[in-house]
């Protein structure tokens, strides 16, 4: 079983996220939180192999975040998801330490996987 952790500022996304993570059988859920600052909590007190984050969060961005979660916590990895331009992002958020760059476009195949 693989736990998601899903961080972004709107409702709607980490709804619907939640629904369509949750409809799979290795994949579950195992918080939803609207911003960077909350993160380090949250991975502190709960058990997650995978984060999927916006970059633009209130309080402290998903880059930032990023780099400080994975001083703390090598094992989890972070997908960054979001609208921002991958030719300007992507390789940022890779440098910083994600796993992977998903621009809010891509298919639910494309998350899953």
């Amino acid at each position: 079983m693989i736990r998601i952790l899903i961080v972004d500022n709107h409702p709607i996304v980490r709804t619907g996220l939640e629904l369509f993570l949750n409809s799979k059988p290795d994949l579950k859920v195992v918080g939803k939180l609207s911003s960077g600052i909350e993160i380090f909590e949250f991975v502190r007190r709960n058990e997650v192999d995978v984060i999927i984050s916006e970059i633009d969060l209130p309080e402290l961005n998903g880059i930032t975040a990023l780099r400080a979660i994975k001083k703390e916590n090598q094992s989890v990895n972070v997908l960054m998801f979001s609208h921002q331009p991958e030719e300007i992002y992507a390789i940022s958020t890779l440098k910083a330490g994600a796993s992977g760059y998903l621009n809010k476009t891509a298919s639910v195949e494309e998350i899953e996987a």
